[in-house]
C-alpha cells in the first residue's frame, strides 16, 4: 500500500481502497494489527485529500476525526452494502464533519445495477428507517451526493458536479410528469424517489451529446453488447 501510495503521488493520481466494509473486516485487522481499518490506513500515512475510500460502514467516532482530518473521501455504496448484509455507513455523521461523501455502486459484482438514480433513494430510503428520522437525508442532501459530492470525492469538483461557468457542461435531461403537477418540491422528490434511466432523454458531457432519445451518439450499442457475448460463451 505505501509502494501503490507513493507511485500514485508521484502521477498525481488519486488511491481507492474498499475499507470498513462489513465487521468481520474489523475483527480481522483488531486481530492482525491492533487497529481497526481506518485508523490502521491512517496509522500508514496513506489518508489525504487523494485517498477514496470504498463502504466506510464500520467506521467509530475516533477515525470519523481522522477522516476529517485527512480530507480523505468516502465512495457510499448503500445497496451494495445493503445486498452483502454489510450494514448501513453512518453518512450523516460524516456529513456533520465535512467529510465529502459522493455515491456509488460498487460494480456488478455486488450490485446488478450500476443505476445512481436507485443508489440515492436507497441513501436516503436507509438512513431513514434505521434513524426513525424523516428529515436526516433530504433530497437535496442525496442529488448532493449524487453530483457536486461526488465530484468533490473524486477531487474534480472545479470542473463537473454542477453548472457553473468555467465547469464542463455536463447535463442529464429527464422528462418527468407528476398527476398534480411538477412543483419545484415535487420535482426534488420524484428525481430521488422516482426517476430512473427510462426518464433519461438526454446527456450531455463537456458539451457534446453521447446518448439522445434511447440512443448513444457515439457508440454501437449492440455490437458491444454483441462482442461482450462473444467473449463470454468462450
Amino acid at each position: 500500500m505505501l509502494e501503490i501510495k507513493r507511485a500514485a503521488d508521484d502521477l498525481d493520481l488519486p488511491v481507492v481502497i474498499h475499507a470498513a466494509e462489513n465487521r468481520a473486516e474489523i475483527e480481522l485487522m483488531l486481530e492482525r494489527h491492533g487497529r481497526r481499518s481506518i485508523a490502521h490506513l491512517d496509522h500508514l500515512g496513506l489518508l489525504d485529500h487523494d485517498t477514496i475510500l470504498a463502504h466506510c460502514v464500520w467506521v467509530d467516532d475516533e477515525e470519523m476525526a481522522m477522516l476529517a482530518r485527512s480530507g480523505a473521501g468516502v465512495s457510499h455504496n448503500p445497496i451494495s452494502n445493503a445486498k452483502l448484509a454489510s450494514g448501513i455507513a453512518p453518512v450523516p455523521a460524516f456529513r456533520r464533519r465535512g467529510i465529502p461523501v459522493g455515491l456509488g455502486t460498487d460494480s456488478t459484482l455486488s450490485n446488478n445495477s450500476l443505476n445512481i438514480f436507485q443508489e440515492m433513494k436507497f441513501a436516503a430510503l436507509l438512513q431513514r428507517a434505521s434513524s426513525l428520522d424523516g428529515a436526516l437525508i433530504e433530497n437535496r442532501d442525496a442529488l448532493a451526493m449524487a453530483m457536486l459530492e461526488g465530484a468533490r470525492v473524486l477531487g474534480w469538483n472545479s470542473e463537473i458536479g454542477s453548472l457553473e461557468i468555467g465547469k464542463a457542461a455536463d447535463l442529464v435531461v429527464l422528462d418527468l410528469d407528476h398527476p398534480l403537477g411538477l412543483s419545484a418540491d415535487r420535482v426534488m422528490s420524484d428525481l430521488v424517489y422516482a426517476a430512473g434511466p427510462r426518464h433519461v432523454r438526454r446527456v450531455i458531457v463537456n458539451g457534446e451529446t453521447v446518448f439522445a432519445d434511447g440512443q448513444f451518439t457515439r457508440i454501437d450499442e449492440h455490437a458491444i453488447k454483441q462482442r461482450i457475448l462473444r467473449h463470454y460463451a468462450r
